[in-house]
C-alpha cells in the first residue's frame, strides 16, 4: 500500500517553526482543490513542456472584530500559491504569487470568497515522487515562513500516460499540526461512525442525514451509492456493482473497506486511508453531514480536521469512488 503525507491542521512546512499558524490571523484557508480538468486519477497532469498551467479553486475566511450595530472585519492579508519542494526538502512558492486582501471580499457583509486562481508551473523544479500543495504567508506567520493548506496532489514527473486508478493514497496521521477548525456540533442524529468490527453497512442497507435530503446505501448488487433523496440523483459511488460487495467495514487503521465475505476478507473496494496504529483510532470518525457530504475526519481535543470526503455539498461529486 502506498502512503502519502497529508498535513494534518495546517501543518506548517518549516522545519524550524512548530507553531506559526494563528487562528485569528490576517485570512484562513477553509478549501482547496486544483480543478478537474488538470488532474488525471487524482493527480496533476504535466505538460511535456517547461511548464504546467493549472487552475485552482481557494475559500477564503477572514475575521470579524465586531458583529453589532455593524460588522467589523480584520484585515485580510495573504500571500499564496501553489508550491512544492526540492531535493533537500526546503518548501518554495512557484512564481506568480496571489496577493489576498480584504478588496476581494466583494459582500462586506460576507466571512467567505471564492476566487479561481492560476499558477503556471515550472516543471524543472519538480522533484520526482513530489507533491504540490497550496501554501500561504501572513503577517502572523514569522520569520516569513510558509504555512501549507492540508491537501496535496501527487504527479507523475516524465510520465505523459495516466497511472494506475487504485493507488491508496493517503495516510492522513503525522507528525506535528497546529489548529485549523473550530470543533462543529453536528445535530443529534446525525450519522457518526467510529471505527469498529461491526460492518458500517450491510448488503441492502442504508443510511439518511439527519434531515433526510439525502442517502448512503450499499445496494443489494454490490455498489455503494450516495443519493439526493428528493429526485434520486446518484452524486457519488464506488461503480462497485456485480463484484460481490457485501460488507462495508470501517478499519481500526482508519480504511473504510468493502468485502465480500463475512469474514472480511475479498476486498472490492478500499477509501485508501491508514492509519500508522491502532492508537489513532479513537481520533477518526465518518460524518454523514446534513449538506450531503461525507465526510472523514481526525478528530483530537476540541478541534477536527477533514482528511477526506466525497465533496457532494448538495452538488455532484468530481471524483466518484474516491474520498478527496
Amino acid at each position: 500500500m502506498k502512503k502519502l503525507k497529508i498535513y494534518i491542521l495546517f501543518i506548517v512546512f518549516v522545519l524550524s517553526v512548530k507553531n506559526s499558524f494563528a487562528q485569528t490571523g490576517y485570512g484562513t484557508i477553509n478549501k482547496f482543490e486544483i480543478l478537474p480538468e488538470y488532474l488525471v486519477n487524482g493527480k496533476v497532469k504535466l505538460s511535456t513542456g517547461n511548464t504546467t498551467t493549472i487552475k485552482f479553486n481557494v475559500t477564503i475566511a477572514r475575521t470579524n472584530l465586531t458583529t453589532y450595530p455593524t460588522v467589523t472585519w480584520k484585515p485580510v492579508q495573504m500571500i499564496i500559491n501553489l508550491s512544492s519542494f526540492d531535493n533537500s526538502g526546503t518548501p518554495f512558492l512557484f512564481a506568480g504569487t496571489h496577493n489576498i486582501t480584504s478588496a476581494d471580499f466583494t459582500d462586506p457583509n460576507s466571512a467567505f470568497v471564492d476566487l479561481t486562481l492560476t499558477t503556471v508551473i515550472d516543471n524543472s523544479k519538480l522533484i520526482t515522487g513530489g507533491k504540490i500543495l497550496l501554501a500561504f504567508k501572513s503577517p502572523d506567520i514569522p520569520n516569513n515562513n510558509l504555512a501549507a493548506y492540508p491537501k496535496e496532489y501527487g504527479y507523475d514527473k516524465n510520465v505523459t500516460v495516466p497511472q494506475d486508478p487504485t493507488e491508496i493514497r493517503v495516510n492522513p496521521f503525522w507528525e506535528t499540526w497546529v489548529v485549523n477548525s473550530p470543533f462543529t456540533t453536528y445535530p443529534g442524529n446525525t450519522p457518526i461512525w467510529y471505527p469498529s468490527g461491526i460492518p458500517f453497512l450491510t448488503s441492502g442497507q442504508e443510511v439518511f442525514t439527519a434531515n433526510g435530503a439525502y442517502r448512503f446505501t450499499l445496494q443489494t448488487d454490490g455498489n455503494l451509492v450516495l443519493y439526493r433523496t428528493s429526485n434520486n440523483q446518484v452524486l457519488w459511488a464506488t461503480n462497485t456493482h456485480g463484484k460481490g460487495g457485501r460488507y462495508l467495514m470501517f478499519q481500526n487503521d482508519g480504511n473504510l473497506v468493502l468485502y465480500k465475505n463475512s469474514d472480511y476478507t475479498g476486498v472490492v473496494w478500499a477509501s485508501g486511508y491508514s492509519a500508522p496504529s491502532s492508537i489513532y483510532t479513537k481520533y477518526c470518525r465518518f460524518v454523514f453531514q446534513d449538506d450531503g457530504n461525507l465526510v472523514f475526519q481526525f478528530v483530537h481535543l476540541k478541534y477536527v480536521q477533514i482528511n477526506g470526503e466525497t465533496q457532494t455539498y448538495n452538488r455532484t461529486s468530481s471524483h466518484s469512488g474516491k474520498f478527496k
